[in-house]
């Protein structure tokens, strides 16, 4: 567990973990019983990184997500939908170069990430 809100009225308990991964449980049938599992509303995958901020709407509707993917996801707590997604820019973005060679996948991974690799350009 990274971070972890709950909305307004607590009914809802939202949970970000460390695998990107965001969970959405009914704190109303919560419990301390270890036999009993826990009753998931939805399990929210869109992050490829640690969840690192959650925010819910005044109303409850809407569930917002940081990561440190550099990405913000709204999602809708009666679908798991994500209605919305926000990326930061990164500090290379719109530097577009092309043409790349002997490097490894996973450093075009990183200057792609970073923005500075033009991903269609990338050999």
């Amino acid at each position: 567990v990274q971070v972890l809100a709950f909305n307004r009225d607590g009914t809802l308990l939202a949970v970000g973990a460390g695998d990107a991964t965001l969970y959405l449980w009914d704190a109303r049938t919560l419990t301390v019983d270890p036999t009993r599992p826990l009753p998931l509303v939805y399990k929210l995958q869109g992050h490829v990184d640690v969840i690192q901020g959650l925010a819910f709407s005044s109303d409850g509707l809407l569930l917002a997500s940081a990561s440190k993917d550099r990405t913000v996801k709204v999602w809708d707590t009666h679908t798991g939908e994500c209605c919305h997604s926000l990326q930061a820019p990164g500090p290379y973005a719109g530097m577009n170069i092309t043409g790349v060679t002997g490097i490894t996948e996973a450093q075009k991974a990183t200057l792609r990430a970073l923005g500075a690799l033009d991903t269609w350009g990338d050999t």
